[in-house]
């Protein structure tokens, strides 16, 4: 539908999270592309991501619960259901969408990151340890998981290849 990507286009030139000053614009713009073209799942998750900008959360919770609907299997718009869960204070509800999320994807770092984020928030250490470490195997520099394993009392393991042992004295 190209009044509906016209409106998108606009929306993306308004929103903060691209550059743009005019979050209630973006909003205002993400909410006609879908109204014009409903069943388009990644429109409603923009439109979520800028209503979570301007602290509508409520709102994003509704178009990512109709996003998920539209298309189950898309592990980013459940991670991003997630999020908005914790941004509406429920860490129990943000947890289970990031295992679903897992669940569909088990490399998925953004899920299993926040996910560890989460278990350390309501107090579960040693799994969001756990969370957190397997972030590292995949991604050995994530700063997030660095600095949350550090809050955690772990020291994360150096970015990069370790230098090389020194050679004995005497060579």
């Amino acid at each position: 539908n190209k009044d509906a990507q016209a409106a998108f286009t606009d929306a993306r030139r308004k929103d903060p999270a691209f550059g743009g000053a005019d979050v209630i614009g973006a909003v205002e713009a993400y909410k006609r592309a879908v109204i014009l073209d409903n069943d388009n799942a990644q429109y409603r998750n923009f439109l979520a991501a800028a209503l979570l900008w301007a602290g509508r959360v409520d709102e994003a919770i509704y178009n990512l619960e109709q996003a998920n609907n539209l298309v189950p299997s898309e592990p980013k718009f459940v991670v991003n259901l997630g999020y908005a869960h914790h941004k509406n204070g429920d860490e129990t509800r943000a947890m289970l969408y990031y295992s679903r999320a897992l669940m569909l994807d088990p490399r998925n770092v953004r899920a299993r990151l926040f996910l560890g984020y989460a278990l350390e928030m309501v107090g579960y250490g040693s799994e969001a340890i756990t969370e957190l470490r397997k972030v590292m195997l995949q991604d050995p520099a994530n700063d997030g998981a660095r600095r949350a394993l550090a809050r955690l009392g772990v020291v994360p393991p150096p970015v990069g290849n370790p230098p090389p042992p020194p050679l004995p004295k005497g060579r």
